[in-house]
């Protein structure tokens, strides 16, 4: 195996590792992501962490300061603000094309989400944020816009990152919710999945608003 490709899975295990830990809070806003620490703890070269770095930059998830090193991403309820204002339309976007291109492997596998999350045994408000990750992702790669995926994705992070701040959670709605645009979806009904989505988006990005405004 070449050294390209031991790098490229090196760095591809650190950002997944790292962007567990921001998202679910382990690692807090504005903590420091010191690069001899997780170059030993990952037990890799600095290359790859600093691949794994650039990733997670462009996810909005860290920022990189010159002579300072690198933090994890600071948070606030202006920047959600303008980040549901796009949020929004986007997901209602997302969810018209979804509505036409999703395939039937697609929709199993929204099936088989909303299953396993009925009956989610860890911590509900990590797994609720996490569900909500991994449904929605779904519907952007049904869009078969790799662009708009990306943009939904750095939108959704930061989202997400708040939510998982919260003492509450609210899985059970998420769910309730997710069912009925699986449902929409499954009908190919355009209008009503970009009208559930919609709901879904201002439902949550509600309850983030108020985690930030404690």
């Amino acid at each position: 195996m070449g050294s390209n490709t031991v790098s490229s899975r090196d760095s591809d295990r650190i950002y997944k590792a790292l962007k567990r830990m921001i998202m679910i809070g382990e690692l807090a806003p504005g903590a420091v992501l010191d690069e001899r620490q997780l170059v030993e703890q990952f037990g890799v070269s600095r290359t790859p962490l600093r691949e794994a770095f650039s990733r997670l930059r462009e996810e909005s998830l860290v920022v990189s300061v010159p002579r300072r090193g690198t933090f994890v991403a600071d948070l606030s309820l202006s920047k959600l603000q303008d980040i549901h204002e796009i949020r929004v339309h986007l997901a209602e976007l997302c969810g018209r094309l979804a509505a036409k291109r999703i395939t039937d492997a697609e929709l199993a596998e929204l099936d088989r989400l909303i299953a396993k999350g009925a009956t989610a045994d860890t911590n509900p408000r990590i797994a609720g944020m996490l569900f909500d990750l991994e449904f929605h992702d779904i519907i952007y790669r049904a869009t078969r816009n790799q662009e708009l995926r990306q943009i939904m994705h750095r939108l959704d992070n930061v989202a997400g990152r708040v939510s998982s701040l919260s003492d509450q959670d609210h899985l059970v709605e998420q769910i309730e919710e997710h069912v009925g645009i699986y449902q929409a979806l499954r009908e190919h009904d355009a209008d009503l999945v970009k009208q559930r989505l919609r709901k879904h988006v201002e439902a949550f990005s509600e309850f983030v608003a108020k985690i930030l405004s404690r």
